[in-house]
């Protein structure tokens, strides 16, 4: 029971609740005060389990966003790797069928018969390190933006060093996130 400060008179008693003054003849003043301080108890029940409800409901949707995250950096990890090593069965897994790219070298290329077409796996690379520095999740939606370095090696044997940013966008697709489109765009030295 909630503990409201009374001040008895001859006839009336006085009562604060919620801020409002109440006040009520003395025989029926106890049960008055009694009723203000159940309601009272249910006001900060219901307070307390509405909050507790959302605080429960927000707590599994930002676990959904943590899942959601690491799968998208494991699969940017492996998309990395699949292009080193200019492994097309695992891009085939990972790029839509009609993944789009806006390339650094200012061309738009679309998705081909296979991904043999890519003009990224003609190229040869000895490195490339992607650095994720930020991932929005909008529903089956995700636009993971960031940095890359790449190695490159040419015919003479030589390397160069080009630093870019990168925007990727996945959707998930029947269960499975699939790289949908892509800029990049090289950093001037």
């Amino acid at each position: 029971m909630v503990n409201l400060p009374i001040r008895a008179c001859t006839k009336y008693i006085f009562a604060v609740s919620h801020k409002r003054l109440i006040m009520a003849k003395w025989p029926s003043a106890l049960k008055t005060v009694a009723q203000i301080g159940f309601e009272l108890n249910q006001i900060k029940m219901k307070t307390l389990v509405l909050t507790l409800s959302w605080i429960a409901c927000l707590g599994h949707l930002f676990a959904q966003d943590a899942d959601t995250e690491s799968e998208i950096r494991r699969l940017e990890q492996m998309e990395v790797q699949a292009i080193l090593k200019k492994d097309t069965v695992a891009l085939l897994k990972l790029w839509d069928k009609d993944y789009v790219v806006n390339a650094p070298d200012n061309k738009i290329n679309f998705a081909g018969k296979t991904t043999l077409d890519r003009p990224v796996l003609k190229r040869s690379r000895t490195s490339l390190t992607r650095d994720i520095e930020q991932i929005i999740i909008r529903g089956n939606t995700v636009f993971s933006m960031g940095g890359e370095t790449v190695v490159t090696e040419n015919e003479i044997n030589s390397q160069q060093i080009v630093k870019r940013r990168y925007t990727n966008i996945w959707i998930k697709q029947d269960g499975s996130w699939k790289l949908v489109a892509r800029h990049a765009n090289i950093i001037c030295p």
